[in-house]
């Protein structure tokens, strides 16, 4: 129980402190705005919650029992580390693109990339964040996680693990739910959205007061909020989707679902389809919003999402 907890709080930890290295990379330095990273709608970002347990359990391995030169057991640490969090994010990367058919995020632009889930760049990154763990902050870490499940804390710690948790379990179900949403327009499984261009097209359009925080929820409506959304800077919400569309669940279905956008986001969206698909398909063009792209092979359709604004 106690490891459990141990082992829990760091997770949770090194997600919300991933969380904020992400959203002050978009602000300061990718994007130059606010944006919430990752799936979620909370401060957690999942893949930095399993790296910093990774740091904790690889530096507690006797390397220098291993291997007795010092240089060499620290870059061998090191490379560990490297290649079992790149594979960390390969796994996590396939299981949102095959299983949820939704990109967070991309590397396809990258040297050496695999299906734009890896690369060797952000495994030099991963490398050089465990040497950061290993020679700044694996001491600070070890006693904090040994302070927090003494016997006077271990309580404590544990009640707010397990609300972490039950915050986790309903933030996930609710993003889950959005998702749903997003593949209800297109009845194809080899269809992949990319979920960060999804969030930040909501972003930028949702309307919020000044000095808010509705960047921490891109897909929520405000309450008592007008249905129709203002769009004082003429900016289009862009839906973009790349497959194989061989077919729908009903054309008419498909036709109510875009409209249905459309009436409540006015005139200011935007649907871009990039697919190999049939002519029935083009009746959608009827409206002004929609743009269909036929006769692209599935692998250049993929790419259009990674090299579309």
């Amino acid at each position: 129980m106690i490891e459990f907890v141990r082992y829990s709080f760091l997770w949770f930890f090194g997600a919300f402190c991933g969380w904020v290295i992400e959203i002050l990379f978009r602000r300061f330095v990718s994007q130059k705005k606010w944006v919430n990273p990752g799936f979620l709608s909370g401060p957690c970002v999942p893949l930095y919650g399993f790296g910093t347990v990774a740091f904790y359990l690889f530096n507690g391995m006797p390397w220098f029992e291993w291997i007795p030169i010092t240089w060499l057991a620290y870059l061998c640490e090191l490379l560990f580390i490297a290649v079992v969090l790149t594979v960390i994010e390969w796994i996590a990367g396939i299981i949102f693109v095959k299983g949820m058919h939704i990109k967070l995020w991309d590397y396809s632009r990258l040297w050496g990339n695999i299906q734009g889930i890896i690369c060797p760049l952000f495994s030099l990154i991963w490398m050089i964040a465990g040497a950061a763990y290993v020679f700044l902050l694996a001491n600070p870490m070890i006693t904090m996680s040994n302070y927090l499940v003494t016997e006077d804390h271990i309580l404590y710690t544990a009640c707010t693990v397990f609300f972490c948790y039950g915050v986790f379990i309903v933030d996930f179900g609710y993003n889950l739910h959005i998702v749903s949403k997003v593949r209800k327009f297109v009845n194809d499984r080899k269809t992949v959205v990319d979920w960060k261009k999804l969030k930040v097209s909501f972003n930028d359009q949702k309307q919020t007061k000044i000095g808010s925080i509705g960047w921490f929820f891109p897909f929520g409506d405000k309450k008592g909020e007008k249905n129709k959304i203002k769009n004082p800077n003429n900016k289009k919400i862009t839906f973009t989707f790349a497959g194989t569309i061989s077919s729908f669940r009903t054309i008419d279905n498909y036709i109510n679902a875009i409209e249905m956008i459309i009436e409540k986001y006015g005139n200011i969206a935007r649907f871009i389809f990039v697919c190999n698909t049939n002519e029935s398909v083009n009746i959608l063009k009827r409206h002004s919003c929609v743009e269909i792209y036929n006769n692209v092979s599935y692998e250049d359709s993929l790419k259009f999402i990674s090299n579309s604004d």
